[in-house]
This record gives C-alpha cells, structure tokens and sequence, in this order.
C-alpha cells in the first residue's frame, strides 16, 4: 500500500507544514503540497477552508516554494495548484523555481491534457513532470494517450465532484479501477478523492491501484486536534498514516 498525502502548505503556518511533512514522510510515496488558491474549483469544503486559512495567515505561492526547500530531501515532492496562479506567476518562472526547490512533477486539475501545448514543453525543457487526473468519464483512448505520458504516476479520480473524505467506496469507481488498470500496463496508479480509510484504499487496491491519495482525512484530523497542543496533532496524523503500512 502505497500513500501520498496532500498537504495544504501553510495552513495554518509554514512550521507546522513542514512538521507535517517531516512526520508523514516515513510512510508516503511522495507528499502532494497544494499551494493555497482563493478559488480551489476541485477540492470540498474541508481543503477549502485550509486553503482560506493559509492565505489569511500570509501564505502565498512563495510560501510553497519556500516550504518545498526546506523538506527537499524528507521526501519526494509534487505541487497541486491551479492555473491561474502559474499563469499570473509565469509559466516558465514557476516551473523552474519548483525544480530548483526540489518539486519533481505538477498537478493542475483546472488545466486538462493537450490543452496547453506549450506549457507541456516548458515543463519538460525545466525538467518538471505533469501528472495526468483520469476521471470516470474520461474515454478510452484519451486515457490511452494520458497512460504513456512520462510522469511518476497517474492520478485516477475516484467519483465526479470535488474532494472531500466520503464514508463508502462505489461499485461504479472499482469499476472504473479495473478499467483503467487493464490499460496502464507497469503505469503506477493512484487513488484520490474521497478517501479517508484504509478499508476503503484496500478496495481500491485491491481493484488495480498501486495507492491512494488523502488530503481531507488528514486535514481533518490535525484541525480538530490542534486545541490540544501541535505535537499532539502531529502525533495523530502519524498514527493515521502508519495504519497504511
């Protein structure tokens, strides 16, 4: 069982993300640190409300940056942010300071595959990799052509809607799983959106996944945890992830 957590960076301050990666990096894959956008069109309430928090206290794409440096080394690193924000920063600009901060690969949800040529290019010339979101009602053969693009994994989306820890997994998306891993050959497959348990990530597994991705359930569980002392959420949130090794 492979985990990738998603991180909000800077909710609700650069030192406890960087705490956060430096607890769950002994049992991630790589950490997905989202940058704080204003506008987060995928994600649910609770990534939301992290993302709102982050810029109210200050964090930026910067932050992001910044964060990144400090845990080059604890772990891999990928960036999830919107293209709003690498469009307003500067494509090339952005993609070459997240190399230089140690990020190897994006994730741009609001951006779709073959959209942007060019950025495509740019990302490739600075050495940073775009992974692919397939989604249920993605066809065949656009998922064929996402499969062969060089990225460390591919980003399988659980069920239509925005992220958010859901309480079951659906029939439809094992379905969809199994669909998708008979087309990926030796592609690494991951699992996000909706997903809060290990019950429900070994379903997923068990249908083809390689892993999954959780965002919300962490965040959850640090937020309702910090009135008892940072530590205290810390220790909670490795709790969770050693229960996926």
């Amino acid at each position: 069982m492979k985990l990738i957590p998603y991180l909000c960076c800077g909710d609700p301050d650069r030192e406890f993300t960087i705490g956060l990666i430096r607890t769950l990096a002994p049992y991630s894959h790589m950490i997905e640190l989202g940058i704080p956008f204003s506008d987060p069109v995928c994600d649910g309430k609770t990534i939301q409300d992290a993302s709102t928090r982050a810029l109210k206290n200050g964090a930026s794409i910067n932050t992001a940056f910044s964060i990144a440096k400090s845990a080059r080394g604890m772990s891999r690193l990928i960036f999830m942010t919107y293209y709003n924000l690498v469009h307003h920063f500067g494509a090339r600009s952005f993609l070459r300071k997240a190399a230089k901060s140690g990020v190897e690969a994006v994730i741009i949800p609001d951006l779709p595959f073959g959209e942007d040529r060019e950025f495509e290019a740019v990302a490739e010339e600075e050495g940073i990799k775009v992974i692919c979101m397939i989604a249920p009602n993605t066809g065949l053969s656009r998922a064929r052509l996402m499969l062969r693009q060089p990225a460390p994994f591919s980003y399988l989306v659980s069920a239509s809607g925005t992220t958010g820890a859901r309480g079951r997994v659906a029939g439809e998306s094992i379905s969809f799983i199994r669909r998708v891993r008979a087309l990926a050959g030796y592609r690494e497959l991951f699992v996000g959106f909706g997903i809060s348990s290990r019950e429900q990530a070994d379903k997923y597994v068990a249908a083809g996944a390689d892993g999954v991705v959780i965002g919300s359930r962490i965040i959850d569980i640090y937020g309702k945890s910090m009135s008892q002392g940072r530590g205290v959420a810390l220790e909670k949130v490795e709790r969770f992830a050693k229960s996926f090794k």
